[in-house]
């Protein structure tokens, strides 16, 4: 069969199956992103299996975290509720993105404009304005994903402004931005 097959996917996922159901949800997940990386080459990532299996891994984070995963800010009491799925669809810790750009805000309104990109729900940089306190350093399309080395790729543009609207005051705030390369 080979390690590129949909039945050596198949097994992959049956013993993810098997994992979950015993609690064990770390091997699962494991399982389930062999069986996920076959899925993707053989079927696509629009498939309906492929989805059943993005399905599973949200299913074992959700289990592994709770229902709703919080972004947490140490200054205030006030947490963002973040759906678990949302971390099935992009697992790479921050600190492990190539190509981070940090870049350091001083206290007051960032005058960034930013929206949810509906290709892929990531925040980015929708517009700049030219009083903005970070202009020099930010540009439109940069995609934001983490305020502070907190996570902000599963939020909304509404509740990253609502997050960095509540940091305003802050000595400093740290954006963590991937720029996208332009092809020539």
């Amino acid at each position: 069969l080979g390690p590129v097959h949909h039945s050596t996917a198949t097994t992959y996922h049956s013993i993810g199956n098997v994992l979950r159901e015993q609690s064990k949800y770390k091997e699962a997940m494991q399982q389930y992103q062999e069986a996920l990386e076959i899925k993707k080459k053989v079927y696509g990532s629009e498939h309906s299996s492929t989805a059943a299996t993005y399905q599973n891994i949200a299913s074992c984070r959700a289990k592994l975290s709770s229902t709703v995963l919080r972004y947490h800010n140490d200054d205030d009491d006030d947490d963002i509720g973040v759906p678990a799925w949302a971390w099935a669809l992009d697992p790479t810790p921050i600190e492990d993105i190539e190509d981070l750009i940090h870049v350091f805000a001083t206290p007051g309104k960032l005058g960034v404009v930013i929206e949810t990109s509906s290709d892929d729900g990531a925040t980015v940089v929708h517009a700049v304005r030219d009083s903005s306190i970070i202009a020099d350093k930010i540009q439109v399309s940069d995609k934001l994903v983490a305020v502070d080395d907190g996570d902000v790729r599963a939020m909304t543009a509404l509740q990253v402004s609502k997050l960095s609207s509540r940091k305003s005051s802050n000595p400093s705030r740290k954006l963590s931005i991937i720029r996208p390369t332009v092809m020539e």
